[in-house]
């Protein structure tokens, strides 16, 4: 009988260690189970997040590429502009050279025909003076012509008349 009880008490605490085991292993599972729905739940979050982060990320791409084009049309808009600038300061200054030039040759071709214009009313008014002296010297020829004629015609009168005498 004591073996048999023996036998009994160890079957128990066989049955009761059996029993906290089973405890064990259940409790154990519905921790995995847990354990797996987090991790199921926390890897479809990070799915999720991965996959906003991926559009996120494509987006920022696309974003970078459009700044990227219109970077590259503004430089050439750019280099464009300073290439016309470039341009147009040289036409300016060919521009302000040829004004300059111009101005230069004009101040001179005036000056020249204000010369020749002074020198040409010199000229005038040497003829003038010269044609009144002229017109004077023929004044006064002919008052001296007109003194003569009238000395004449009272020299022949006097003399008409010193013939009539002596006739």
């Amino acid at each position: 009988m004591e073996i048999e009880e023996a036998h009994t008490q160890e079957t128990v605490e066989l049955q009761q260690r059996y029993d906290e085991a089973r405890h064990k292993l259940a409790t154990l599972e519905d921790e995995v189970k847990k354990s797996t729905n987090a991790l199921t739940s926390a890897s479809i979050r990070a799915n999720q997040h991965a996959e906003t982060l991926q559009t996120q990320y494509q987006l920022l791409l696309q974003q970078r590429d459009e700044l990227n084009a219109k970077l590259s049309a503004a430089d050439d808009r750019d280099q464009k502009n300073q290439a016309s600038l470039t341009n147009l300061q040289c036409a300016l200054e060919q521009f302000q050279m040829n004004r300059e030039r111009d101005i230069e040759l004009a101040t001179v071709n005036i000056r020249k025909e204000l010369e020749a214009i002074r020198a040409r009313d010199d000229e005038l008014k040497e003829k003038l003076r010269q044609t009144q002296q002229q017109l004077s010297d023929a004044k006064n020829g002919l008052l001296a012509a007109a003194r003569i004629s009238d000395q004449l015609e009272i020299s022949q009168v006097t003399v008409a008349s010193l013939k009539a005498e002596r006739k």
